[in-house]
């Protein structure tokens, strides 16, 4: 037993023992409460045969009787699969009845008026079919018989007047549809009167149809006793049927509730012992596993202890003496870990030393990646500029650059055979050209800058009215020729803090925009806004508007598809850039409201500390 393997072998030789013995008592358990289950499962699923089988009869009286198939032989098809399956459900309930279990729990009695129950509801159910095949439908039954000489009343070649026979025909309706006993009475008032009528006649006509109203009133009233038979919910063959129906629903329910309250109780007294006798094992387990590996885990705590002294001391050979307790196994153990020592503090100094140059090499790659990133992006952004600067010089200056030199050409060769008004035009051309040459070479020499971060915003007070009436004079030409009224409403004394080259390019372009796309006789409006936090200053149109996705990226790229003004005039977007950038660098926003052709409201944001000058104005 000096052995490590013989100690725990014994063990477990003890633990099979107490494991099996608990093993058969969970079988004895589990079979009897499979069969407690069974019999709950088979009771359970016999209640739900018996509902499905009420809810199939219900269809089979709603569906099956308004069926011509219903009144022939082959109507029984259907109702004799629906009788299997009541003959196979008591069949169940006998089975159930005559078994071990039902005995044990003593519920022979309960369910026995389950069966009888369930016959009642069998013959009432019989009952009200055969009262519906008596009743009939269309061309069969009472139903059938009642048309038949009704037809022979419409098809007789007599005295009877067409209107008499429909108000016949409509007390017959209104009572099939409404189940109304006042339409019985007046039918029977008015077929009694006819009857009077033809019984006196003496012609062989009116005899005939005396016999055939007496046919038809009888067969009415044959089928006002089989309906009143029938009855509804309240009263007849249905509200029977109905009682009968709650009456089984009412015993399965009771009998489920008592199979349920005992299997309870026997699965409770089951499940005590079986915990009573698992505790009682476990427990007697636990004593004897505690007490068997006091004798195997002693050397062994003793050798761990040892091992963490040794991870203490880095992995130096510890002093360890094997106690008497120590099994051959433990002493193997020792000097394998001895060796495994030697081998981990060897392994140890030279991981170490990988660990340091790698360290290093790690610092010095992140350094030349991010070296390598930096440029990378510099480059990037540089072809960016370039490629952007070359496109705009290559297709918007050319332009204006080719109006220019070809009205120049032509007023030079022809200036002493024009007009006044020609050379008015021509000169307007060229100054119109001028202007946006200019306009572009200030915006790619500003654009220019913010590209290389090189434009510091210089602040002084600016007054902005003063600033928009000399915009609006340099402009005044192109508002002229396209009939603009222009509106300044910005208040005399407004100044902000701002760089004054800077916002005169914004509002410059805002403008040029403004008139670029607002049509003849249109309006252009500029005025201000100022509330606890910030300062508006909005630039208003009655122009084509801006499409929805093109708002979105107004301010942050060159325009992609260039829109043309009202008079063909081209743009880039570079203006509206560099005003989206100038006014950032205020610290303010840029913003646009649009719809198309109802004209664009362009909206410069600026912090409120950044006014200067202000009189005494409203604060909304």
């Amino acid at each position: 037993m000096n052995t490590l393997g013989n100690r725990i072998l014994f063990s477990h030789a003890i633990f099979f023992l107490i494991l099996l013995t608990i093993s058969t008592l969970t079988f004895n358990f589990l079979h009897k409460a499979s069969k407690i289950r069974d019999l709950q499962s088979n009771f359970f699923l016999t209640n739900s045969k018996m509902m499905t089988l009420i809810n199939e009869d219900q269809m089979i009286r709603r569906d099956e009787v308004n069926k011509a198939a219903f009144y022939n032989k082959d109507g029984y098809k259907r109702v004799a699969i629906r009788n299997k399956k009541f003959d196979a459900i008591i069949k169940e309930l006998q089975e159930v009845n005559t078994g071990k279990i039902a005995g044990a729990f003593e519920l022979q009695k309960e369910i026995e008026g389950i069966i009888n129950q369930i016959n009642r509801y069998n013959q009432c159910q019989q009952r009200l079919l055969a009262l519906y095949r008596m009743k009939g439908f269309k061309d069969f039954g009472l139903e059938g018989q009642m048309r038949r000489f009704a037809h022979e009343l419409e098809n007789h070649p007599s005295e009877l007047e067409l209107s008499e026979l429909l108000t016949l025909r409509r007390h017959e309706k209104d009572y099939i549809l409404r189940k109304d006993l006042a339409y019985v009475n007046l039918l029977n008032q008015k077929a009694d009167k006819l009857k009077k009528k033809f019984k006196k006649s003496k012609s062989k006509d009116g005899q005939e149809l005396f016999v055939l109203l007496e046919n038809y009133q009888l067969s009415f009233q044959e089928i006002v006793k089989t309906e009143q038979a029938i009855g509804n919910e309240n009263y007849g063959a249905i509200w029977e049927l109905n009682e009968a129906s709650f009456a089984v629903t009412s015993s399965f329910q009771h009998v489920s509730t008592l199979v349920n309250a005992k299997t309870d109780r026997l699965i409770t007294a089951l499940i005590r012992n079986f915990v009573i006798f698992v505790f009682c094992g476990i427990s007697a387990s636990i004593i004897l596993g505690y007490f068997s590996a006091g004798f195997v885990t002693k050397s062994i705590k003793s050798l761990a202890a040892t091992m963490q002294q040794a991870q203490l001391t880095n992995f130096k050979e510890p002093n360890w003496k094997p106690s008497n307790y120590a099994t051959k196994e433990t002493k193997s153990l020792y000097h394998s870990y001895i060796q495994l020592l030697y081998t981990i503090r060897n392994q140890f100094d030279e991981l170490e030393r990988q660990t340091t140059q790698m360290i290093w090499h790690n610092e010095e790659l992140i350094k030349i990646n991010n070296l390598l990133e930096s440029s990378q992006k510099s480059l990037e952004e540089s072809n960016q500029v370039k490629d952007k600067f070359f496109s705009i010089i290559g297709h918007d200056l050319r332009g204006p650059m080719s109006n220019l030199t070809m009205s120049l050409q032509i007023l030079s060769e022809s200036m002493n055979t024009m007009t006044k008004e020609e050379v008015s035009t021509f000169s307007s051309n060229i100054l119109a050209s001028a202007d946006a040459i200019s306009v572009l070479l200030d915006n790619l020499l500003m654009w220019a800058k913010t590209q290389t971060d090189s434009l510091i915003p210089k602040f002084e007070c600016v007054n902005l009215k003063s600033l928009v009436n000399s915009i609006q004079s340099l402009q005044s030409q192109r508002l002229t020729d396209k009939s603009i009224s222009f509106l300044n409403e910005l208040d005399d004394d407004l100044e902000i803090s701002a760089d004054r080259n800077m916002i005169d390019l914004v509002l410059r372009n805002l403008l040029d925009n403004a008139i670029k796309f607002t049509s003849e006789s249109g309006f252009i409006k500029v005025g201000s806004e100022i509330s606890t936090s910030h300062i508006k200053i909005m630039v208003k149109d009655s122009g084509i508007g801006i499409e929805p996705e093109a708002q979105s990226t107004l301010f942050t790229s060159l325009v992609k598809k260039r829109s043309q003004g009202t008079q063909g005039e081209k743009g880039t977007g570079l203006g509206l850039m560099l005003a989206y950038d100038f006014i950032r660098k205020h610290g303010g926003e840029l913003q646009v409201s649009s719809k198309l052709n109802e004209g664009s409201t362009f909206i410069i944001s600026l912090p409120i500390k950044q006014v200067c000058k202000l009189r005494a104005i409203e604060v909304v």
